[in-house]
């Protein structure tokens, strides 16, 4: 039985693909993977419009953690100069309340990292899905996020947050 082309073409792409799927398995070190527990080094933000600024948090003023586990995470930060007596003034505005705190599902796809909010302190800020390029050595791990405008914020511009890896 003679076999035809298009069997010929079926069987070297489904070895292609099997190929491909276990050298994926095999090398894991190929793919960028975050998991455990990162301490909040810094995060500067760079806004090109609608007016150009630059916004940097960073340790020791601001402290925070960031959580990451089989799809899951949690963030946290703190601005460690807020006022903390909201009886007699709660806050006007975020700056005043001086935290920020959000968590939910994250996805990894080789270097690009993707937070799915579920819960979040402020559903206007920080509800939306948020697109980072991941840097990942053996000590810290660098978000990398391209602030596009939306309807009901039209910053443009750049954030990078370092994190720092917390070893038990």
């Amino acid at each position: 039985m003679k076999k035809s082309r298009a069997f010929y073409l079926a069987i070297f792409v489904g070895a292609s693909f099997f190929t491909t799927s276990i050298s994926q398995r095999i090398w894991p070190e190929q793919a960028q993977v975050i998991h455990g527990a990162y301490r909040f080094v810094s995060e500067t933000t760079e806004i090109k419009s609608p007016k150009s600024s630059k916004i940097v948090r960073s340790a020791p003023s601001w402290k925070g953690m960031y959580f990451f586990d089989n799809g899951h995470f949690s963030m946290t930060l703190e601005d460690q100069g807020r006022k903390d007596d909201w009886l007699s003034e709660f806050p006007k505005n975020l700056k005043e309340l001086g935290y920020q705190s959000f968590t939910g599902r994250y996805e990894m796809n080789g270097s690009k990292l993707e937070l799915k909010p579920e819960i979040a302190l402020n559903n206007f800020a920080d509800s939306r899905p948020r697109d980072f390029t991941v840097v990942v050595d053996a000590e810290r791990l660098m978000l990398t996020e391209i602030l596009v405008p939306y309807t009901e914020n039209t910053t443009e511009g750049t954030r990078v947050t370092i994190l720092e890896k917390v070893n038990n």
